[in-house]
């Protein structure tokens, strides 16, 4: 249930692989986001570290945003799982991190 948002080192992959951390429109650092306003932000892509499940529910409420991501045929996010050692520590692994992570979106993202 929790993101990162803007100030993080995630958000800094993130935007370093060429994508956008929707979550940092509404968050400063770690923290939580309600189920309304991930409709909102309607996310193309999930990333989550790959010692956490994701919660069902949450992954619901994204379903949802993409069924609402407007005309033509409902796109539901893509979920991303990276190994967390990547995603949760500043190292020279995080080139690495970001490689695999702009690899990662480009096959996810149309």
């Amino acid at each position: 249930g929790y993101t990162q948002g803007r100030a993080t080192t995630i958000n800094d992959l993130i935007r370093r692989a060429g994508g956008v951390n929707v979550a940092a429109e509404r968050l400063v650092g770690i923290g939580r986001l309600s189920p309304e306003e991930w409709l909102v932000l309607k996310p193309d892509v999930v990333l989550r570290m790959s010692y956490a499940s994701l919660d069902p529910f949450l992954m619901e409420v994204f379903r949802a945003a993409g069924r609402r991501s407007g005309p033509g045929k409902p796109r539901e996010p893509v979920e991303v799982v990276m190994p967390s050692r990547l995603l949760t520590a500043v190292s020279p692994s995080s080139a690495l991190a970001v490689r695999m992570l702009a690899e990662k979106l480009k096959d996810a993202v149309p």
